[in-house]
């Protein structure tokens, strides 16, 4: 265990906390506001599965015997039961499909095998929140739906535990993910109201 002090300054002083840390090299990364997630962005040109990034987008047929997906000149269709999985070797946080309607039919709804997802009520992104290696969206309902392009968001966040001591205010934050939220015991002490965070010092 290492300690590392956090200085706050303003007009000219600045006043330092301890802080102890499971490790100097992640809480160097965590006060950059970095981490190993990234976005990959898919413009789908068929009805194969593609990969990119070391993600993995695959579309089937689901339970549908009458209707798979299928790629038109508009772009990629899909039909009830459907289903368009999302999969990687790292966990996936959040996806944005952006679905757009086919001519005057029904825009359909869809849902997801984990994780929260929200569908739009009519044309737009529809977006999903969690973490999971593999996602499935599944379409529902009578109509079909298009899409074209979806962004995935995938990786780790570097995650540290963060104990703040001052004045005899103690508080421990624990599996904190980057970037960091400052805990009340920092953000609303007399001697920092309206300090700005300068940086990690050791």
């Amino acid at each position: 265990m290492k300690n590392t002090l956090l200085h706050c300054v303003s007009s000219g002083r600045q006043i330092s906390f301890k802080f102890l840390t499971r490790s100097i090299t992640l809480l160097m990364l965590l006060a950059l506001g970095s981490s190993s997630l990234w976005a990959t962005d898919f413009t789908l040109s068929s009805a194969n599965s593609v990969t990119k990034d070391g993600i993995t987008v695959s579309f089937g047929a689901g339970t549908n015997t009458s209707n798979s997906p299928y790629w038109a000149d508009a772009g990629l269709r899909l039909y009830p039961a459907n289903t368009v999985t999302i999969s990687s070797s790292s966990n996936i946080t959040a996806i944005t499909f952006n679905w757009e309607k086919q001519g005057s039919k029904t825009f359909a709804s869809a849902s997801a095998s984990t994780g929260t997802y929200s569908h739009p009520s009519s044309a737009g992104a529809g977006t999903w929140t969690g973490s999971a290696k593999s996602i499935t969206i599944t379409v529902t309902g009578s109509g079909p739906l298009q899409l074209n392009t979806l962004s995935v968001t995938a990786g780790s966040a570097s995650k540290i535990d963060v104990t703040l001591s001052r004045n005899g205010v103690t508080e421990t934050k624990s599996n904190q993910t980057s970037p960091y939220t400052l805990p009340a015991a920092a953000s609303e002490a007399d001697a920092c109201t309206d300090w700005k965070f300068k940086g990690w010092s050791t």
